[in-house]
């Protein structure tokens, strides 16, 4: 048994992760690693992501979700009231969900 996996089990037997956070939330419920990992994230943290949104985006979001407004399908319709085709404003919380998705891999345990 190597000292890591020493550790690891240690910390296991003691519901603490091998930082030594408790795992247990206030109603005594044992956390799982996500859970954990949620907590080690400040808030004044913050997470930047660059995405180039293709035509393609629009129009898959557009068949998912059955939202075929000429807004984000028809340039034409589009161009007159607001210059040009815009993307579904719904694609944003995909997007809060990537860097969430990227803050708590980082502190996995």
């Amino acid at each position: 048994m190597t000292s890591e996996t020493t550790r690891s089990a240690d910390a296991a037997s003691s519901n603490q992760s091998p930082a030594g956070e408790n795992s247990e939330n206030p109603s005594g419920t044992v956390l799982g690693p996500a859970a954990r990992a949620m907590r080690r994230i400040a808030l004044d943290e913050n997470r930047s992501i660059r995405k180039t949104i293709s035509e393609s985006d629009v129009y898959l979001f557009a068949g998912i979700t059955g939202d075929l407004h000429p807004n984000h399908t028809d340039a034409v319709y589009a161009a007159e009231g607001l210059g040009g085709r815009v993307m579904h404003g719904a694609l944003l919380p995909g997007f809060i969900s990537r860097c969430t998705v990227e803050l708590i891999g980082e502190r996995l345990d």
